[in-house]
């Protein structure tokens, strides 16, 4: 399969979701820093480099300081994922 020829956000959602051990039913792909969500390839290109989140259905986004009191959905960063107990793993 040719990543240029598919939707960049889905194989993105399918593959951190597939990493993470979640489904990717109903997923969505978030900035970390304001939760804004990307939900075109145009806008995912404007974002590389960018920390993006993935939330499952039933997560919401929220500040760093209201995260820190409760469990944190998993973080993707530059082809890693880092979960709320703190582990790492490639992409």
């Amino acid at each position: 399969m040719n990543v240029s020829e598919t939707n960049k956000r889905s194989l993105y959602v399918c593959v951190g979701c597939e990493k993470l051990g979640i489904s990717a039913n109903g997923c969505k792909v978030v900035l970390e820093e304001d939760g804004t969500e990307i939900d075109e390839d145009e806008l995912l290109q404007e974002f590389v480099g960018s920390t993006l989140m993935l939330l499952q259905p039933d997560d919401k986004w929220s500040s760093a300081s209201a995260q820190s009191k409760q469990p944190q959905p998993a973080v993707m960063a530059a082809g890693h994922k880092t979960t709320h107990e703190g582990t790492e793993d490639s992409l």
